[in-house]
């Protein structure tokens, strides 16, 4: 099966992706999927797991397409990300010197002292709400680098998550645009579910 004539296929028309958007990148699961689609993406806290990282138990770890050398953002567009409303109040992470330093305390706390390794990263204290959250970001060619079995059963991997991820949208009566990263184009959803994967 040809792949690529397939990505074709689905992707309809050419989009600009805003830099000013935060983005939160998330590993697809479907309950979890489907949690931050119709009540929000929230802080460890409210999902009763214990504080993780940077955003210990009351934050969540927002990035921003920005220019940078230190950059969450790059370090995680491989992997689908929820493009949200630039408008929601945040806390910039601080980038600072003696990151892993920093007292664990102030990062299991709900006070806003944020540090980080990164130049990008942002924090929304207990959760983004599902309405912020405007589109998904998804790149099918992630880690797609030459043209062998193992990289086209990685797109089919892709593919197959995409049309999942669709259905749970449309299970849930949820609307949010599908940006192909790669190629700054939007994807048509329809086609993505009729396609015999």
């Amino acid at each position: 099966m040809d792949y690529l004539k397939i990505i074709h296929y689905i992707e309809d028309e050419s989009i600009k992706l805003d830099s000013d958007f935060y983005y939160h990148a998330f590993e697809y699961n479907q309950d979890e999927f489907i949690s931050m689609i119709t009540e929000g993406i929230k802080a460890p806290i409210l999902l009763g797991k214990p504080g993780d990282g940077n955003n210990g138990k009351f934050y969540v770890s927002l990035a921003r397409n920005v220019n940078c050398s230190n950059s969450i953002y790059n370090k995680l567009r491989s992997k689908p990300m929820f493009m949200i409303n630039n408008k929601i109040l945040t806390v910039k992470a601080r980038n600072s010197k003696i990151y892993g330093m920093y007292p664990m305390f102030l990062m299991q706390s709900p006070l806003p002292f944020r540090d980080c390794e990164y130049d990008d990263e942002y924090q929304k204290f207990l959760k983004v709400s599902a309405k912020d959250i405007l589109a998904i970001q998804y790149n099918i060619f992630s880690n797609f680098q030459k043209h062998n079995d193992k990289n086209y059963d990685y797109i089919k991997y892709q593919l197959l998550t995409l049309k999942q991820m669709i259905e749970d949208l449309e299970s849930q009566k949820v609307y949010l645009p599908i940006i192909d990263a790669s190629t700054s184009t939007k994807i048509n959803t329809g086609k993505v579910l009729s396609l015999k994967l």
